[in-house]
């Protein structure tokens, strides 16, 4: 009777197949990661090219520039009133740096992550986890730019009498609600750093990764109120908004997630069938 002959892809197969009971008990050196989200990329291009779209309004929709003589400072919450004259082209400078970096730096970590760990899904996992995190950002982008239109609210630094007049005509200046540069540092922060912990749960460095990345997005919102950009309101509100789309994208994109098994049900459930040959008796199955 001749062994029964498995190839590297019908394993590859099978291990994604076995849920997390049965993956526990494969010996650790067996246990290779990959992307913990599935995507369908007509659907997924479309929201993501869609939310791009909407997130350029604030450059499409032309404002008229804001009569600074009936601005009053004694109109606006205690908690804001306090930065209603703050302007720093420096800090202004270092918080648009920042923002970058919670864009670009997933980015380069997940390419490295990818090198490092050599997941069995290779690169195709990258792209994958790379798409949701592109959505993420570009969904983020919409709802802020909606926002700001819908609101208008006048940036702090529009009641700085100080200014000249062609820093406080600019147009850009009703765009204070809500900051678009805290949304988005705290929308890459959560999101990488969930994609993380999903792919190494039990890293000991799934708590700096958070810390670290959080603590960068905190520091981008503090600087937008130094810069008279945006009020305290304004940045509490761009963080939480951020935060929550950081995590629902790409948990809605994290396979069985509550969502499809209260739609689907459970996809992953055991199936074994039984063969028998001239040669012997098979067994086979998803597990």
């Amino acid at each position: 009777m001749r062994p029964h002959e498995v190839s590297a892809s019908s394993l590859d197969g099978s291990l994604s197949a076995l849920p997390a009971e049965a993956l526990s008990r494969i010996p650790p050196s067996a246990q290779l990661s990959q992307s913990p989200f599935e995507i369908n990329l007509p659907v997924d291009l479309t929201i993501t090219a869609a939310a791009i779209t909407i997130g350029l309004m604030p450059q499409m929709v032309h404002s008229d520039a804001l009569d600074t003589a009936q601005l009053d400072p004694s109109a606006i919450n205690g908690m804001d009133r306090g930065v209603s004259s703050n302007w720093s082209p420096a800090a202004d400078g270092a918080s648009t740096a920042l923002m970058a970096t919670s864009i670009v730096l997933p980015i380069a970590a997940s390419l490295v992550d990818t090198w490092v760990s050599d997941p069995r899904d290779g690169y195709s996992g990258f792209f994958k986890d790379m798409l949701v995190l592109g959505e993420t950002l570009a969904i983020t982008s919409a709802i802020t730019g909606v926002v700001k239109v819908a609101v208008n609210r006048p940036r702090p630094y529009m009641y700085n009498t100080t200014l000249g007049p062609e820093i406080r005509s600019n147009s850009d200046g009703r765009n204070s609600f809500f900051s678009g540069h805290t949304a988005t540092a705290f929308a890459m922060a959560t999101s990488y750093s969930y994609l993380f912990t999903l792919r190494h749960p039990d890293s000991t460095l799934v708590v700096p990764v958070w810390l670290g990345t959080e603590a960068l997005a905190a520091a981008t919102a503090y600087l937008r109120v130094e810069a008279g950009k945006h009020f305290w309101s304004d940045v509490l509100v761009g963080a939480a908004i951020g935060g929550a789309i950081g995590l629902a994208v790409p948990y809605l994109h994290k396979k069985d997630n509550f969502f499809s098994r209260l739609l689907f049900g459970r996809t992953d459930k055991p199936n074994v069938h039984m063969s028998i040959a001239g040669t012997g008796l098979g067994v086979g199955g998803t597990f």
